[in-house]
């Protein structure tokens, strides 16, 4: 009856996200592992590059020459190894290996030279857009390139609420309930299911940037969420499998990390939880690729959803 009742103590207070001492596991940062794609924005919506994608070469965006003349609006004119693009009053040339380019004939020197890598023409976003007369931001936090406006769309403008009846199958077993509770403690009939091309998206008056995959420095699985969300308690995701239990996941707080107003948090893959609390004796098996949607414990008009795109 001890051992049970201790088993039962541990597993609340991971769930608070407590230490064994009852001390707040932020005490300590714990610095995390993750690697991030780099994005390039136009008007806040990611742009898909099929073939090719942006790469970072020594500290200039580079991009498809292509990209210019079909989201920037340049009239694209390639001789050899010239590059020449119009927009309006407004022409910036470029040759293959040079250092320097010129925007309406004056001469300028470029951080990284226009250059071929594979078999596409790849040519510094930054230059380009300036000349072109286009306003461009680097985040690095984000490792997004921000062309046009920020305004980040809500999510009602982003997907479309579909009916949840056909996602109730995934949500089973004790923390099924709070998993899907509106903010009136009632089940969503609702639910919004999003993709990696629908971040960034505003829910409830925050910024969520992007959902990534990380690592703790043991290696342990870990899904990082960059968002401006920034209350003290965090926030809690689940996940969903067929046939499977959910199961909720508090925020890993030795792992929080602000940046002026962008939060960092990780929520573990693996977690003991599953053990004290759902009694699933192999709930070390776990792996991110096993789960089919994360979801945001947000009390927001219909559930939100993410299809796992991290495996």
């Amino acid at each position: 009856m001890m051992k049970k009742a201790k088993k039962l103590m541990i597993g609340l207070a991971l769930i608070m996200g407590l230490g064994a001492l009852g001390q707040p596991a932020s005490a300590a940062t714990v610095k995390m592992n993750y690697k991030l794609s780099l994005e390039v924005l136009i008007n806040a919506r990611k742009v898909s590059f099929p073939d090719q994608k942006p790469i970072n070469k020594n500290g200039s965006v580079m991009v498809p020459v292509r990209f210019v003349s079909e989201n920037l609006g340049g009239k694209l004119s390639l001789k050899g190894k010239d590059i020449t693009i119009v927009k309006g009053d407004r022409t910036v040339k470029l040759t293959i290996g040079a250092s320097k380019a010129t925007v309406n004939g004056k001469q300028l020197k470029l951080g990284q030279p226009a250059s071929a890598i594979n078999g596409r023409t790849m040519v510094p976003l930054r230059f380009i857009s300036e000349g072109l007369g286009v306003k461009v931001e680097w985040d690095s936090l984000n490792q997004f390139v921000w062309i046009g406006s920020k305004d980040v769309p809500k999510i009602g403008d982003v997907v479309k609420a579909q009916d949840i009846k056909p996602f109730l199958k995934y949500y089973e077993g004790k923390q099924a309930k709070s998993a899907i509770e509106d903010s009136k403690l009632k089940p969503h009939t609702k639910v919004n299911v999003l993709t990696e091309k629908d971040f960034p998206v505003v829910i409830n008056g925050n910024i969520f940037y992007r959902v990534d995959k990380g690592t703790t420095p043991e290696g342990e699985e870990l899904v990082r969420i960059a968002s401006t969300k920034v209350s003290k308690m965090g926030m809690n995701i689940y996940f969903l499998q067929s046939g499977e239990e959910t199961k909720l996941r508090p925020e890993t707080q030795s792992g929080r990390d602000t940046f002026g107003d962008t939060r960092i948090q990780y929520n573990r893959v693996v977690h003991p939880n599953d053990l004290y609390l759902l009694n699933i004796q192999d709930y070390e098996n776990l792996k991110l690729k096993d789960i089919e949607y994360i979801g945001f414990q947000e009390y927001n008009d219909a559930a939100i959803l993410i299809k796992n795109y991290l495996k």
